[in-house]
């Protein structure tokens, strides 16, 4: 497996542990992830004409024509949670 340097300051030849590369993927997965979870959240409370932001759960959404939205929004934020522990 090659290594590649990811250098700092103090030291411009590091290299960096397959730990750190995994650590740093799965935090860069994490925050595209977290965009495209508002993104699909936006959708999902957009779409219902009914929908109240105010007075509804946003549980609600998952129920109805376009629950599939809100259903495939709730999986994300779950593989998010998983991906966030992980780079930590």
């Amino acid at each position: 497996m090659r290594q590649r340097s990811i250098g700092t300051p103090a030291d411009p030849m590091r290299v960096a542990t397959p730990d750190e590369w995994q650590a740093a993927l799965f935090a860069r997965l994490a925050i595209v992830g977290i965009a495209l979870y508002i993104v699909l959240d936006v959708i999902a409370q957009a779409l219902p004409p009914h929908y109240n932001l105010i007075s509804q759960a946003e549980s609600d959404l998952a129920v109805g024509p376009y629950g599939i939205v809100m259903t495939l929004n709730f999986i994300l934020r779950g593989l998010l949670s998983l991906a966030v522990v992980v780079a930590m």
